[in-house]
């Protein structure tokens, strides 16, 4: 089932229901539908349990066997569900006991059992393929860029405002896909404007606090535009405030490694759109960005960026240097592979 119709369609979700995928925020939302939906208001807590990671099989069986009290269904949630997990993220465990999956296929008919995942789950698994079957399976995915501007615009009108254009796309930028984060900074900017009536890209960009990976993405942009001076001054800053060096230099050479990879593909014959597909880059206006700075650059320039702060890297990991000379070295290095005396 589609993520946009579970909210419509709660009566279709019987039996055991899967809800996955990477976007907690709506997730969130449809479970506490569910719940609204099978939960008669003030008997809530008769009427469900929660498991959260591994569970005993007896105690689980006993809570779908229990019956409901004043209502006509109960709920029994399991978050962060190992059973449907991908083998990788059960570790040592191998596959589910059959016990599981063959009490899972046919449960009672008084209990909806709502196993809960991040991520995808394990396609591979009679269980997975089962629900999914039913179209009781509803992944969550992070918002298209279409669908965040529509959401975005819809959230601030409750509060009485308006979103000028191209302030979804920059969130999602600055602070990553995750709604999670895009609220919090949405809830800032209908603070900052006050009584303005809409609010602007400046707003946005006064408020927002940007990510670790955004902050590599602007140092890159500066290195790239021969301005060594903000580049030093923007490592500076983000290491008073006590941001991790290795991370930070991790985050600039990810954008080295974009970049050179977006050149590769675009002398491969790539055209924008299998490039953000490739890269797995969601939003038009970036890989826009990344194809004109790579267009302009050599090959062997951005390799040579790249191997600085790999080189960087591997003397911290070695012990040869510190974390924050290491990062200030790398800066400098692709400097120079960049803009050659």
């Amino acid at each position: 089932m589609d993520y946009q119709e579970v909210f419509q369609n709660m009566d279709r979700l019987d039996g055991v229901v899967i809800f996955c995928g990477d976007e907690q925020y709506v997730r969130a939302s449809a479970v506490a539908a569910l719940r609204a939906h099978l939960l008669p208001e003030g008997l809530e807590s008769m009427n469900e349990t929660v498991f959260d990671g591994p569970a005993e099989f007896s105690r689980f069986v006993e809570s779908c066997e229990t019956l409901p009290f004043m209502a006509e269904k109960r709920l029994v949630y399991w978050k962060n569900c190992p059973l449907i997990a991908p083998p990788s993220a059960r570790g040592e465990e191998k596959k589910p006991a059959a016990q599981w999956q063959q009490y899972l296929l046919d449960t009672p008919g008084q209990t909806v059992v709502l196993l809960e995942i991040q991520g995808k789950p394990d396609g591979r698994s009679q269980l997975v393929k089962s629900v999914s079957a039913k179209d009781r399976l509803v992944d969550f995915p992070f918002l298209a860029p279409a669908q965040l501007e529509k959401w975005t615009a819809q959230y601030v009108r409750r509060a009485g405002k308006t979103l000028q254009p191209g302030c979804a796309g920059a969130l999602s930028q600055m602070v990553g896909p995750a709604l999670t984060g895009i609220v919090a900074e949405l809830e800032k900017a209908i603070g900052y404007c006050g009584t303005r009536g809409q609010i602007t890209l400046d707003d946005v960009q006064a408020v927002t606090t940007p990510s670790l990976e955004f902050r590599g993405y602007q140092i890159g942009d500066f290195i790239l535009q021969g301005d060594f001076a903000q580049a030093l001054e923007s490592i500076k800053s983000l290491l008073t405030q006590g941001t991790d060096a290795v991370a930070l230099l991790a985050a600039i050479t990810a954008t080295f490694r974009q970049l050179l990879l977006t050149k590769s593909l675009l002398s491969g014959g790539a055209n924008a759109a299998q490039i953000g597909q490739k890269l797995e880059i969601r939003y038009s206006f970036v890989v826009n960005k990344n194809i004109s700075r790579a267009r302009g650059l050599p090959i062997l320039v951005l390799k040579g960026a790249l191997e600085a702060c790999q080189s960087a890297d591997y003397r911290i990991k070695s012990g040869q240097i510190t974390a924050e000379k290491a990062l200030y070295l790398a800066v400098f290095e692709a400097m120079a592979a960049i803009r050659p005396s």
